[in-house]
Parts: structure tokens; C-alpha cells; sequence
């Protein structure tokens, strides 16, 4: 029998899952779990206070939203998606800061609420990305899994997962690069717990290797991202490490085993996967990388027109001002609202940076996830609607609070 403790943690991962993965179920009457999880909170949590700071936030993205609305039926006339689009990137600050205060006053120390939130979130990850692994060792999971999953492209040419043989994205609304960065998060969350003392090193490179190697089914960004990270953490560990004989024996033990594991699941994939690992590790040809790179680079054009670039058009998917497509969030944004109310949307998201430094609880960690967040812009939007933002949005409340429980006036 599970204890009532167990029970009670249980209940807040699989919400607090539902909250950042939303997958959206396929019934009679299509159900998004995220915003079922959002609903949830807000009732285990509407008695608290929301501060004005995260109000006037809402505000001004609801408000970015609205002169998109207006623009785009004042030369589209079409009504924009992009109010809709924010108005739950507000919904989701607003959960946010209810997710956090909430478990903040079960922790009593803003510190243990941050580290726990870390926890949650590495832990739904690691979930996740254990689907992905049983999704492709076992095709009939895959199928049941995605007939349960909710398919949706909106006509822009996204990945359909349920024909797709390798392009995976576990239970969650989407996948590709937009899942692999929030996977890449959830690797960078275990290293930071586990040197918090709160993972074990057994259970951090368990987590870690599975979440690398369930990237191989997503995204190529996301392998980037956590190579990267994975080597500079190894190097600052090979470098502690040589004060210790015994620490560095165990480092060199932990680099062997997770190169070994890499080299048998490469080996693996090679032998009767072939495709995964020419389209994850090739930088030529129509799949490779540096194909897509090219197409990026040739899609990072602005118009000419002066208007446009002041101004926008109110159109924030395939504008038809805009003669070469792009996935770049920062184009979609300047030819969606203009130059001058794009430098202020993401000049908010710099605000919340700043305030959430002076926490000074892992500065660190918030410098490396604004700093994938910003570039990974270049490729696709991901300060709205992102698996990653909105984890963001839960650990950003760590700014309203001083080292306790109590919110700061």
C-alpha cells in the first residue's frame, strides 16, 4: 500500500507533469491537459496574493497581443493568433507564480522550494523520455501512445508522429527542437541537483543518459545544447577532481561509462536504425545538418519596407508580407508587431532575468536557460507556448521572495 505521503507526491508530479507537457487528449471533446493542470492549481492556490509586478506583466503581454489583433484586421482582415498566444503565456506566469508560492509555503525556504521544483521537473523529463525510449523499442506503445495524443499541424507543415518511424515525442503536445531544448533543461536540472546533494550520482547519470540518448529522436538542437553542457561539466569535474586521487578514478570511471553506453547505443542504431543516426549526426546532404542551417541563414531576411519594421502586420505565422518563410521566433515577432514593441517583449524577459538574480539561489542555472532560451529564438519561437517557458514561469516567483516563505512587499 502506498502511504498518503507518497500518494500526495505522486499527485503533484503528474500535475505539475500535465502543466509543462500538456498533451492534449484525443476524445469526443479534444482535452488539453495543460490547461486542466492550470485550472487545478489556481484552486488549490487562489487565496494567494498575486504581486503587481507579475500583473503589469500580464498586462503588457495581453497588450502586445491586442495591437497585434487590431493590425492584423486592420490590414489582414483576418483576426492574429498571436492574442491567443499570449493570453496563455499570461495564464501560465499567472499558474506559475501559484505553483511556486504554493510549494515555496510547504518548504518554508524559498532555497528547498527552488531545489524541489528542479526535482519535479528533471523527474517529468525523465519520464518522458523514457516514453520516447519504449515508443521506439516497442512500435505497438508507440501507436497506442499516439491514437491517445492528440495530432494537431495547424497547416504548417509540422511532423506527423503518428506515421513518423523516428521522430518521437513521448506524452507531450510536441516535440522536435522545441522538446529537446526542454529536455536539455531537464539534463542541466540533474547536474545542479545532484550537486545540491539532492540526486544521487547513480540516479543523475541514469537520468542523464536517458534523456541524452531519447534526443537522437528529437532535435539535433537539443544534442548540441547538451554535448555542450555535458563537456564543460565534465572538464570542470576533471579539474576538481585532480585534488583527489579517488576523484578523479571516479571521474575517469563516469566518462568511460557514459562514452561506452553512447558508443553500444550508436553501434545499436547503426546496425538497424541507420536513418536515426544519418539525420542526427550528419551535417551534409538534404537531412543533414548544415541543409538545415543553410535554410535558417537564407530565411534571416528583413523587408525593406519601413512600415513593416516599425510596425508589423499583425500576421505572426506566414505573413504574407513576407516573402521568404521562417521559423526564426525573432523575424515571426518583428513581422508580427514591429521592431521597437519586439525589442520590449523580450526587454521583459531580460526584467524577470535581472530580478531573479538577485535571489542569488543558482544564478548560474538562470544565466545557462536564458542563454539557450535567446539563441534558440534564432531557430523557433520559444518565449511563447514552449515546454521550457513554462517551467521558466515557476521557478521566476523565486524573485518575489526573500530566503523564507515570505513574500517580499
Amino acid at each position: 500500500m502506498f502511504k498518503k505521503q507518497n500518494i500526495i507526491n505522486l499527485f503533484f508530479l503528474g500535475l505539475f507533469y500535465h502543466y509543462i507537457f500538456a498533451p492534449k487528449l484525443n476524445t469526443p471533446i479534444p482535452i488539453n491537459t495543460g490547461i486542466v493542470s492550470s485550472v487545478v492549481i489556481i484552486l488549490l492556490c487562489i487565496r494567494r496574493k498575486i504581486p503587481s509586478n507579475v500583473v503589469y506583466l500580464c498586462l503588457c503581454f495581453i497588450g502586445l497581443g491586442i495591437y497585434s489583433e487590431i493590425l492584423s484586421l486592420t490590414i489582414n482582415s483576418n483576426s492574429s493568433s498571436y492574442l491567443k498566444l499570449v493570453s496563455k503565456t499570461s495564464l501560465y506566469f499567472i499558474v506559475g507564480f501559484y505553483f511556486f508560492s504554493f510549494i515555496n509555503r510547504l518548504s518554508n525556504c524559498t532555497k528547498n522550494a527552488f531545489l524541489l521544483l528542479l526535482k519535479l521537473f528533471s523527474l517529468s523529463v525523465f519520464i518522458n523520455s523514457t516514453i520516447i525510449m519504449i515508443e521506439f523499442f516497442v512500435p505497438s506503445f508507440k501507436d497506442f501512445l499516439q491514437n491517445i495524443v492528440l495530432y494537431q499541424d495547424h497547416g504548417l507543415g509540422g511532423i506527423n508522429y503518428s506515421t513518423h518511424l523516428y521522430r518521437l515525442r513521448g506524452y507531450s503536445s510536441g516535440g522536435a527542437a522545441t522538446l529537446s531544448v526542454t529536455t536539455t533543461v531537464g539534463i542541466l536540472s540533474a547536474i545542479y541537483l545532484y550537486k545540491a546533494n539532492i540526486y544521487s550520482s547513480k540516479f543523475c547519470i541514469l537520468l542523464v543518459l536517458l534523456c541524452y540518448l531519447s534526443l537522437f529522436f528529437l532535435a539535433r538542437t537539443g544534442l548540441l545544447f547538451s554535448t555542450v553542457i555535458l563537456v564543460f561539466y565534465f572538464i570542470v569535474m576533471l579539474r576538481k577532481s585532480f585534488s583527489s586521487i579517488t576523484n578523479l578514478f571516479l571521474t575517469i570511471i563516469l566518462v568511460s561509462l557514459v562514452v561506452s553506453c553512447f558508443l553500444l547505443f550508436y553501434n545499436i542504431l547503426y546496425t538497424k536504425y541507420t536513418y536515426v543516426l544519418d539525420w542526427a549526426m550528419k551535417w551534409d546532404g538534404e537531412r543533414g545538418a548544415g541543409n538545415s542551417f543553410s535554410k535558417l541563414i537564407n530565411s534571416f531576411s528583413l523587408t525593406n519596407n519601413y512600415f513593416i519594421l516599425l510596425f508589423g502586420t499583425g500576421y505572426y505565422y506566414n505573413s504574407s508580407f513576407n516573402s521568404i518563410p521562417t521559423d526564426s521566433g525573432y523575424l515571426k515577432l518583428i513581422y508580427n508587431i514591429g521592431l521597437p514593441l519586439s525589442f520590449l517583449f523580450y526587454s521583459l524577459f531580460l526584467y524577470l532575468l535581472s530580478n531573479a538574480l538577485k535571489a542569488r539561489i543558482f544564478p548560474s542555472f538562470f544565466i545557462i536557460i536564458f542563454v539557450i532560451l535567446f539563441i534558440f529564438e534564432i531557430k523557433e519561437p520559444c518565449f511563447i507556448q514552449n515546454h521550457t517557458i513554462r517551467f521558466v514561469f515557476v521557478i521566476l516567483p523565486v524573485m518575489f521572495y526573500k530566503n523564507n516563505y515570505k513574500l517580499i512587499k
